[in-house]
């Protein structure tokens, strides 16, 4: 029993630590990645890297590229 509280104890403890990214895709069957909705602005894949290539509002991947095959993010 004491093992079962030590192994809950370490999991509740290392929980808030863990986040899921929320990945964005569109195109036919959503096979096209357009960017991590949740990630840091310094990260590649995030679309709020305004240099990344699904941050930026110039890059065909990006969602916020007005002309591109993706409407903006509102």
């Amino acid at each position: 029993m004491r093992i079962l509280f030590t192994l809950l104890f370490l999991l509740l403890s290392v929980l808030p630590y863990a986040q899921t990214s929320l990945q964005l895709f569109g195109g036919e069957d959503h096979k096209i990645y357009l960017g991590c909705l949740n990630c840091d602005d310094v990260e590649s894949n995030s679309i709020w890297n305004d240099v990344g290539t699904y941050g930026s509002d110039v890059s065909n991947a990006s969602p916020w590229n007005d002309v591109a095959s993706y409407l903006p993010v509102t």
